[in-house]
């Protein structure tokens, strides 16, 4: 999404699109999807369905007690200004996830939003940006000259915590100022957004104790714009 392959992945203030993306200029953060058996017909020279040079335009990241388990709900938006192909794909390597899934019940007493200790029911934090195709070269395929971004990288979510003590501190901290929001799991799963400003959080009073939702959006630090917005470390 900000083509940080590396843990940590970091969105930085500072960020830049890449001019590397080009028609005909190669690019390691480029994405080729394959749908294996997904063409037009069983053929061999024509079983797959490719579909190239994908970029991503949005990622959430997601736990809820009460969905999936409480794993780890990763989804990403993708676009491409190239047209799908039906063809013959192998890749030349694949490489399993044998790891387990990162679980909202394995969050720690570190899991923070402005030092304040959150019981948490469910969490979500996404990213999102505007991706362009930037005209066309010919008009055989219509191949673009390249991709633009239009505008800025957001990243917003909301926390839903038990309503106690902890939450109610947050009006002290909040009042006109930002604070930290830390999630971490005991599992080398850690989610770190050095500022969020905080929005009008609902009560939800259904349920044997209340509680309470609040959204959030990731700002970034003015006086120092090279700091990192978002931080996620997964091993």
């Amino acid at each position: 999404m900000f083509e940080d392959s590396a843990s940590a992945h970091t969105l930085v203030g500072t960020y830049a699109f890449p001019t590397s993306y080009k028609d005909g200029t190669a690019s390691s953060t480029q994405m080729t999807v394959l749908f294996k058996n997904g063409g037009q017909s069983d053929s061999d020279t024509v079983g797959d369905l490719v579909v190239k040079s994908c970029v991503a335009t949005g990622i959430s990241f997601a736990q809820d007690t009460g969905s999936e388990g409480g794993d780890l709900m990763v989804t990403i938006n993708m676009m491409t200004a190239y047209q799908p192909t039906h063809s013959s794909l192998t890749p030349s390597a694949s490489t399993d996830d044998t790891a387990s899934a990162k679980n909202i019940r394995s969050l720690t007493n570190s899991t923070t939003l402005a030092s304040n200790s959150l019981m948490l029911y469910s969490w979500e934090l996404a990213l999102s940006r505007s991706v362009e195709r930037i005209s066309y070269k010919d008009t055989t395929n219509f191949d673009p000259y390249g991709y633009a971004m239009t505008g800025a990288m957001e990243a917003s979510g909301s926390l839903s915590a038990k309503m106690d003590a902890e939450t109610y501190d947050l009006i002290a901290s909040f009042h006109a100022n930002t604070g930290a929001l830390n999630i971490q799991e005991s599992s080398g799963f850690t989610v770190s957004v050095p500022l969020v400003a905080i929005n009008e959080a609902a009560i939800d009073s259904g349920g044997p104790h209340l509680i309470q939702t609040i959204p959030f959006i990731a700002v970034g630090n003015s006086a120092s714009t090279g700091d990192n917005v978002v931080s996620i470390t997964a091993s």
